[in-house]
């Protein structure tokens, strides 16, 4: 709430009593506003209660006698700082009703002919309650006032205000609702806050700070335990231009909170803390930087904004937590020849959470189409309790390819994990996509083709190899792949002509090592092989040979 007053002159006095509870000297000011109408300000001379060394603590007797009374205190600081106000009356019957208003103001005397009052906090004294008060709000220095007035069940009496002034640097700077007046933070170094109520509006805090280096930053916000499960604040950390990296939803059960080790380069970064449900509560945050741990870095939660990738080298990186969306890690691979390709996707256990068996990441393999779009071939899902999952060998035309890594839920860990791909160009194998006949890969007798089945969701892969028979012969295909106990039938091997008549087929389980179709007689013509999953899938690397 903002007020335009004119200018009026103020007469100090002295007040003798230093860092005590004192009753203030009232002295009438020349006031002739719309806030002023009936009484006068005090003014309380903080200079003489040492506010520019140790700060203070001042209290003032008053009383309100109608519904149209009030009682204003004016002050003036000349150091930043924190500033509570405490609010005390007699005892009464039991009741709820709020019985008092106090609110604490901001004067502006930049202009020549009027002061603009800002509303910094208030807060609600009720008739049961003797003692009330608003924490604490970091000041600038510069007059404030502040007023006590009715509240929407006024109760005649008498009461006292105390007002307690510590001079800091480590405490937020009303007003810092906006990055353009965000309080400097000092890395590695705790500033507290608090959250103002205002009339219609929340309060919110921006802090800022500076990277001079590539380093990780990991937020802390922490504060008191009020046991209840209500969200209190809403922490961001943002990038100069606005964009989100990470956040989270702290209640007021949450004592503790962190963004985790984020890896940023150099710049301006903020830290925006939005007030959801009023509190006079004090909370704490503390940017801890150090040496990165880990190679990603963000924001890179666009393709266009990827990490190059080189092959044969260990990436690793986190997920930070967001509340609204989740995080977004992608890296970008150039395949300069066609290439086989396998990706490895390895992470620590969550020791919180252990014994959970939830989805925590989704690896996801994507292809840059040549009009720019990205098509999905690939998705893996770690759990938090597994050590990983692994993308097996997959047949690559060269071309532009991303890795993404993403949360599988809105529930997820900021565990690091860690990403290697390698390519393999020694061996004969499946090129993607070989879904179709019209896209079978061309094969020929006697040589080893290596493949695997992969699916994507509920997409499951085909794998269509074609073959060409010059003269009438004999054929034998036989189809291998390395030996697990698991009696699962996992594949299935067909044999068919030009027109999809089947020729032959065999079954594999996932504990043979070979299966042969044994002698085939084939006309001259066009033939092709079909590999499918069978009763139950398997993505383990599979390959087969033609025998003539």
């Amino acid at each position: 709430m903002k007020k335009k007053l004119k200018k009026r002159s103020l007469i100090l006095i002295a007040v003798v009593f230093i860092l005590a509870a004192l009753s203030a000297t009232v002295i009438a000011l020349e006031v002739k506003d719309s806030l002023f109408y009936m009484n006068t300000p005090t003014f309380i001379n903080t200079k003489a209660l040492g506010s520019g060394t140790h700060g203070f603590t001042v209290s003032v007797k008053g009383n309100l006698d109608s519904k149209k009374d009030y009682e204003a205190y004016m002050f003036t600081l000349d150091k930043n700082g924190s500033l509570s106000v405490t609010f005390n009356h007699e005892e009464t019957t039991e009741s709820i009703l709020e019985g008092w208003r106090v609110t604490l103001y901001c004067v502006d005397e930049t202009d020549e002919d009027w002061y603009e009052y800002q509303e910094l906090t208030y807060f609600d004294a009720f008739w049961n309650d003797v003692t009330s008060s608003w924490g604490e709000t970091g000041l600038k220095k510069g007059t404030y006032v502040v007023l006590v007035e009715p509240g929407e069940l006024f109760l005649p009496g008498d009461f006292d205000l105390t007002l307690s002034f510590t001079p800091t640097e480590s405490f937020e700077k009303e007003f810092n609702d906006s990055k353009e007046t965000a309080d400097i933070l000092r890395l590695n170094r705790l500033i507290y806050g608090s959250s103002g109520q205002r009339t219609g509006e929340s309060d919110i805090d921006y802090f800022k700070f500076e990277l001079t280096a590539d380093t990780y930053v990991d937020v802390s916000f922490t504060h008191d335990d009020d046991k209840l499960p209500q969200v209190g604040w809403i922490v961001r950390l943002l990038t100069e231009d606005n964009q989100e990296i990470s956040s989270f939803a702290s209640r007021y059960q949450d004592t503790t909170l962190n963004t985790g080790k984020i890896n940023l380069k150099p710049g301006t970064y903020y830290i925006c803390v939005e007030t959801q449900v009023q509190t006079g509560m004090t909370y704490r945050i503390k940017v801890e930087t150090g040496i990165s741990e880990t190679t990603e870095f963000e924001i890179n939660d666009t393709p266009e904004k990827a990490e190059v990738f080189p092959e044969n080298t260990i990436v690793s990186g986190s997920l930070s937590p967001k509340v609204m969306g989740l995080d977004k890690d992608y890296f970008r691979i150039t395949l300069e020849e066609e290439s086989y390709v396998t990706i490895n996707f390895t992470h620590a256990f969550d020791e919180k959470e252990f014994d959970e068996d939830y989805n925590g990441w989704n690896v996801r393999l994507l292809k840059k189409n040549d009009d720019g779009t990205l098509t999905e071939m690939v998705k893996r899902i770690s759990k938090w309790n597994d050590e990983g999952v692994s993308i097996t060998g997959m047949g690559l035309p060269a071309g532009e390819y991303y890795i993404l890594v993403d949360a599988d839920s809105m529930r997820y860990t900021s565990v690091p994990y860690e990403l290697i791909y390698n390519c393999n160009h020694d061996i004969l194998y499946e090129h993607e996509s070989n879904n179709t006949k019209e896209t079978a890969n061309e094969v020929e007798v006697l040589k080893n083709y290596y493949g695997t089945l992969i699916s994507t969701d509920m997409n499951f892969d085909r794998d269509y190899y074609k073959f060409e028979v010059t003269e009438d012969r004999n054929i034998a295909f036989q189809f291998y792949h390395d030996y697990t106990s698991d009696s699962s039938l996992a594949w299935i091997a067909t044999i068919i002509d030009e027109n999809g008549n089947e020729i032959k087929q065999v079954q594999s389980a996932k504990n043979d090592y070979v299966v042969s179709t044994g002698v085939i007689e084939l006309k001259k013509g066009t033939y092709y092989i079909l590999i499918e999953n069978d009763l139950y899938s398997s993505e383990d690397t599979y390959w087969f040979r033609i025998i003539a």
